[in-house]
């Protein structure tokens, strides 16, 4: 589930890695920059390193209509 709320994007994402060393954070912002075709360095975890809830940046100028279609995009297939 992907949607908008006061200027922010949510996204509800099920991880298939453990919560383990930060192998999921990881694999998070690996997730994330591919979805939006950002550099894997471009998608980073701000917020959360041991929360179920995350704050991931990301580093590049792009309008949240932007994301949101690449998120709701790949949300659908």
């Amino acid at each position: 589930m992907v949607y908008l709320l006061k200027g922010l994007l949510y996204l509800n994402y099920g991880m298939a890695t453990p919560p383990s060393e930060g192998e999921a954070n990881a694999e998070l912002c690996c997730y994330l920059s591919s979805v939006l075709e950002v550099k894997k360095g471009e998608a980073v975890l701000d917020k959360g390193a041991k929360s179920c809830e995350k704050v991931v940046k990301i580093l590049v100028s792009m309008m949240p209509d932007e994301v949101l279609k690449k998120l709701e995009k790949e949300a659908s297939s």
